[in-house]
C-alpha cells in the first residue's frame, strides 16, 4: 500500500467527517474497489462508528451505519474482543507508534470487570488507585502476558514497589526479549533501586532495538552527564533532542554537557 494512501486511509478512520473519501472507493463500481482484499479493520468494523463521530459525505455506509455508544463498544462490535485480544498479544511486537499502550485498554463498557479483568484494573490504576488495581487482580485468573505483566509493573511502580515491579518484567521478557519498552521499563526500576549498571544495560538494549527512543537517549546522556562522561553525554543528548527537539529537560541537559564537555562548549565556536 502506497505510503500516501496509508496516511489518507488512517484518516479515514478516524470517523470524523473530515478525512474525505477512502482511498479504496471506486466512484464507478459506486463501492469498495479492493473489496476482495480489504484491510482487516473493514473486515471486522465494516460500518461501525461511535457515537458523535460521522462518516465522510461520500460513504456507501452513510445512512446504515451502525453506532455504538461510549462504554458499549466491545458489546456491540463484532469480534472487538477478539481484536482487543489480539492487539494485547501483537503489542510486545510492534515495531512502530501506531499501537499505543493506550490502544489497548480504551473504552469499558459496564461488563468489563468481569468479562475484562485487566482492562478494569487499568481503568482503577487510571483513577489513581494502583494499589485497588493490583489486590483486584490478585483475584483474578488472568494469563501473565508481557502486556499484562508490563501493567502490572506500572502499578507496582506507582506504589513504590520497584523490586516486585522489576521481577515482573523480567519476566515478560523471558517470552518477548525484544520488546523495546519492557527493557526500558525494567531500566527504570533498576535505576531506582541503584542497580545503574544493568539499568544502562537495558537502555543500550532498548536502543539496538529502537534507536529512535529518545527517553532511553536521554536517560543515558543524564546519567552519563552524572559520571562526567561529558563527551558521551552530548552525544546521547544531542540524538535525543533532535528526536524531541521541544523537550525542556533534555535541551537543559544537552546544554550543561556542552558546557562541560571539552571541545563542544561557547568557547569551541
Amino acid at each position: 500500500m502506497p505510503p500516501e494512501q496509508v496516511t489518507q486511509f488512517r484518516q479515514f478512520l478516524k470517523r470524523d467527517g473530515a478525512g474525505g473519501v477512502c482511498p479504496f472507493f471506486d466512484e464507478e463500481l459506486w463501492g469498495c474497489g479492493i473489496y476482495e482484499i480489504r484491510p482487516f479493520s473493514c473486515r471486522v468494523f465494516g460500518h461501525f462508528r461511535e457515537e458523535g463521530t460521522a462518516l465522510p459525505q461520500v460513504c456507501v455506509f452513510r445512512g446504515q451505519e451502525e453506532i455504538f455508544r461510549n462504554g458499549h463498544y466491545y458489546e456491540t462490535v463484532p469480534e472487538g474482543v477478539d481484536l482487543r485480544e489480539l492487539g494485547r498479544a501483537y503489542w510486545p511486537y510492534q515495531k512502530s507508534e501506531d499501537l499505543i499502550f493506550s490502544d489497548t485498554v480504551q473504552d469499558h463498557g459496564p461488563g468489563v470487570r468481569e468479562e475484562d479483568p485487566l482492562g478494569y484494573a487499568l481503568l482503577m490504576q487510571s483513577e489513581g488507585r494502583p494499589l485497588e488495581a493490583l489486590q483486584f487482580l490478585a483475584d483474578q485468573d488472568v494469563e501473565e502476558t508481557p502486556f499484562a505483566l508490563y501493567c502490572v509493573a506500572f502499578m507496582l511502580e506507582e506504589i513504590g514497589s520497584f523490586e516486585r515491579a522489576a521481577q515482573a518484567l523480567e519476566q515478560a521478557l523471558a517470552e518477548a526479549p525484544h520488546c523495546a519498552p519492557l527493557h526500558f521499563r525494567l531500566a527504570c526500576n533498576e535505576f531506582s533501586l541503584g542497580k545503574t549498571e544493568k539499568a544502562c544495560a537495558h537502555l543500550k538494549t532498548t536502543l539496538s532495538l529502537k534507536p529512535t527512543h529518545s527517553p532511553a537517549l536521554g536517560m543515558l546522556g543524564a546519567h552519563c552527564l552524572l559520571n562526567e562522561e561529558f563527551a558521551s553525554a552530548v552525544r546521547y543528548l544531542t540524538e535525543a533532542v533532535r528526536l524531541d527537539p521541544i523537550n525542556d529537560s533534555l535541551l537543559r541537559l544537552l546544554h550543561t554537557a556542552k558546557e562541560k564537555a571539552p571541545g563542544t562548549g561557547p568557547e569551541a565556536s
